[in-house]
Formats: C-alpha cells, structure tokens, sequence
C-alpha cells in the first residue's frame, strides 16, 4: 500500500504541474489575445479617423463653394428656394439648407423652422464656417452633422448655407466588418455626447451609457474622459455581457470630435474559446504522454522542435540581412516593396517617405585600395545612415546603393535628420572620410498611384546630390 502511495505522489505532482501550466497558459494566451485584439482595433480606429479627417475637409471646402456660388447666383438678399433644390440635388448631402438673417431655415420645401438660437447660425452671420452637430432636428427629428458657410450679397452677410447628414451616413462610416462580424462604432463630442452610432437605439451621452450600464470601470472611464479632454488616443475596456471588449479612441484633428470602435464581442469570444480549447489540448496530449511513459521522447521532440525554429530563425535572418552591412538585403526591401504597393493600391497607407542613398568613390577605393578597403568603406556608410534613420528599415539594393523606408518619429524629423545626415557628409568630404549622395521624396496620397513614382523622385533628387557632392 505504502508502495503504491509513493509511486502515485510523482503522479499527482505532474497533473497538478499539468494543471499550473493550463492555467498559466490560458492566462498567458488571453494576455496575448488582448494586445493583438487591441492591435487590430487601434490600426482600423486610425485609419478612418483619418480618414473621416479628409472626408470632413473636402466637404467643409464643398459647402464654402456653395456658399459662394449661392450667393452669387442671387438676384436679390431673398432665398431663393430654386436655386436651393438644385444644389440639394447635385450635392453629397443629405439636406442643403439656407438661413437667411432673421433666422428662417429654407429646406428645398421652403421655410421649415427658426434656428436664429442656433450656434452654427450665429457662427455663420460672424463670417465664420466649420462643422457642428445637431442632437435632435427641427426638421428630421434625428442627430445630424452639418457644415456650415456664411453667404454674402453684394459684401454683405445674408445668411447661413448648411450640408446636413443623418444618422445613416455617420452609420455607414462607423461601422466596419472584422472576420465577418460587425464592430461597434460612435461618433462623440468631447463631453460625451453622441453624435453618431451604429447602434439601433442611440443614447444621449457615451459616458453615461458606460456607467449606467457598468459596462466600464470607473478607473477605466476616467481615463478614457482624461485622454480625450487632453486630445490623445487612448484603449479602453467595455464589457459586453461576460466579455472584455477592447476598445479605441482617437480625437479628429478637423474638429473636436472623438472615433471610437470596440473590438466585435463575438469574435473576442471565439479566440477566449479557443484558447481554452487549445490549453485543454495541451493537458491531454501530457497526459496521454505520461501515461504512455513517452514523456522522455516528447521532450527530445520539443527540443528538436526549438532547434528547427532556432534554426528556421537564422535562416530567414540570412536570407534577409545583407552579409557584410547587416542591413536588410533587396530580398527583404522587394516584400517591403510588394506590401507598400498593395497597401497605395488599397489606400492603407497615408505617409511615408523613400531616402536614395549612393556611396560617393567607391569604385575608386577599390581599384586602388582594393576590396577589403572597399568593403570597410560600404560598413561605415551603412554605419551612418543607420545612425540617422534608427527607427525605419534601412536596406542595401545594390552594391553601393542603399534605400531608406522612412517612417514612425524618423518620418516626423525627416527633414532636419536628411540636413543634419548631410552636413556630417559634407565635413567628412573635407576629412576624406566616407561621403553619400542623398534624395528624398514624401509619398503623396493625392497623387502617387505607385511606389515607383515616389522612388524615382528620390533617385533624381540623389543624383543632384551626387553632383552638388562633386562640385
């Protein structure tokens, strides 16, 4: 008895060691799950922000020039409902609207209501244009977003033009699609009132929503209404149910509203799912290990298994990193390439820049140094443009020709990083050190289609270096 007591307490210890590592991994594999959900929901946040930014821009321009050809379409300082049907046909909005100056609101029905109380209205009569949002319309009943533009007559403000938008059209940019569920989306002023959503029943103020319905720590929720009063971006919890949502805010620059998108609760429960499932995985395969008395073979196994991932590891490192600079390689700077290709084409992508770079003298150094000199000289010009651009991919694409993805803070410093980069070049020439021809070129949204446009300019822009250089 005692026996068989001591040969099962080795037993016990391992299951209860099968059961630490479970819980551990589950934990572990939540923690994961919860910064790369928190990823995926930053990137997509930040990419409509920006661009909600550039959409809210081209139509504050529009209005401004409605305005403007209102104005000098009439006759006379009366509204023209006509003329105000026309343009509500030809124009993105869901409803244009006059505001003449006693207040009188002209729809293309005519006069619907007094918004003399308005602040837009009062804004527009002071000559001012902007965006402004609307709880509850007079009109429609429903929240609407409007940008507004004063019009004159003769040098003389006669009233307000308005574009208003719905619910509908901010429910169309709020929602968005993640693994084929739908994500959350809102729309909210600074202090927490909701502008757009894309829930069915919309409430009054996101705060209150939160708090009312302890769907947010009150640690959480004040910092969430301190990052927002402070324009910064900021994830935060939700709960949904027995669910922790991940959720993203980010403040527009055009205006002082506020995006925010929360993780889809049905696919965060999915991947806790499968966790769970993946760890019970793991006990059953020990334990059909232990029970088999293989455990010794399984460890073997998970050694090899991190000797061909060490090894896999080293192999890609080879096949991506130059040899003799330890840059990235033209392998590595072509999938760069590729992506940002697919990312233009998909418009993904909205800044980055593309730096030349060309080693001054090499052929030179090695016809009458020859290549060990020569290969020092390449070291030391990757030296120093890795010293300039420490956050972006640095690769070597040629022989004596390197290329720069500058992006992240180097991207924010670009101009006075490729400055002071050349001024040490142009003390170095004076030194006979080592000397590179230098182009930049920024990627421009507007007009790029190509990563090949934005690279040529660099490589023209380089070439005038070069000769600058030999001047």
């Amino acid at each position: 008895m005692k026996k068989h007591l001591k040969n099962a307490v080795p037993a016990l210890l391992l299951i209860v060691g099968i059961i630490a590592a479970l819980l551990n991994f589950i934990s572990d594999n939540s923690a994961r799950n919860a910064r790369q959900n928190e990823e995926y929901i930053t990137e997509l946040t930040e990419q409509r922000a920006s661009s909600m930014d550039t959409e809210f821009a081209e139509n504050l321009t529009f209005i401004r020039s409605i305005a403007y050809l209102y104005g000098r379409s009439l006759k006379s300082p009366w509204a023209d409902i006509a003329v105000i049907a026309d343009y509500e046909k030809n124009t993105c909005f869901d409803m244009l609207r006059f505001v003449d100056a006693t207040g009188d609101n002209y729809t293309s029905k005519g006069v619907r209501s007094n918004l003399a109380d308005r602040d837009y209205y009062q804004a527009g009569m002071r000559g001012e244009s902007g965006i402004t949002y609307v709880q509850e319309s007079r009109v429609t009943g429903q929240r609407q977003i409007g940008f507004y533009a004063p019009v004159s007559f003769q040098d003389e403000i006669i009233g307000v033009m308005v574009g208003f938008y719905g619910e509908e059209y901010l429910r169309s940019r709020l929602g968005f699609d993640l693994f084929g569920y739908q994500g959350e989306g809102w729309l909210i002023a600074r202090d927490g009132a909701v502008l757009g959503a894309t829930q069915a029943e919309i409430p009054d103020n996101f705060y209150t929503y939160l708090r009312d319905g302890d769907r947010c720590t009150e640690e959480e929720l004040d910092r969430l209404i301190r990052s927002v009063g402070d324009s910064r971006s900021t994830a935060f919890t939700i709960r949904d149910d027995d669910t922790d949502v991940t959720s993203y805010a980010v403040c527009l620059e055009i205006c002082d509203w506020v995006l925010i998108r929360s993780f889809p609760a049905n696919v965060a429960r999915q991947i806790q799912r499968g966790s769970i499932l993946e760890g019970q995985r793991l006990v059953m395969i020990l334990v059909a290990l232990f029970i088999s008395y293989t455990l010794l073979v399984g460890i073997r196994t998970l050694m090899e298994k991190r000797q061909m991932q060490k090894n896999l590891m080293n192999a890609n490192e080879k096949a991506y990193k130059d040899a003799l600079t330890r840059v990235k390689n033209k392998a590595a700077y072509d999938e760069y390439i590729d992506q940002l290709e697919r990312d233009i084409q998909s418009q993904a992508v909205r800044e980055f820049s593309i730096l030349v770079c060309d080693i001054n003298n090499l052929k030179d150094i090695n016809d009458h140094l020859g290549h060990i000199e020569g290969d020092r000289y390449i070291r030391e010009a990757s030296h120093l443009i890795c010293r300039y651009w420490a956050h972006s991919p640095v690769f070597r694409i040629g022989g004596d020709e390197f290329a720069v993805l500058i992006m992240n803070a180097d991207y924010r410093d670009r101009d006075r990083l490729l400055e002071e980069m050349r001024q040490e070049i142009r003390e170095n020439m004076k030194q006979g050190k080592v000397a590179v021809a230098t182009g930049m070129s920024v990627f421009d949204p507007e007009n790029d289609k190509t990563f090949t446009q934005v690279f040529d300019r660099a490589d023209a822009l380089m070439y005038e270096n070069k000769s600058d250089l030999k001047a």
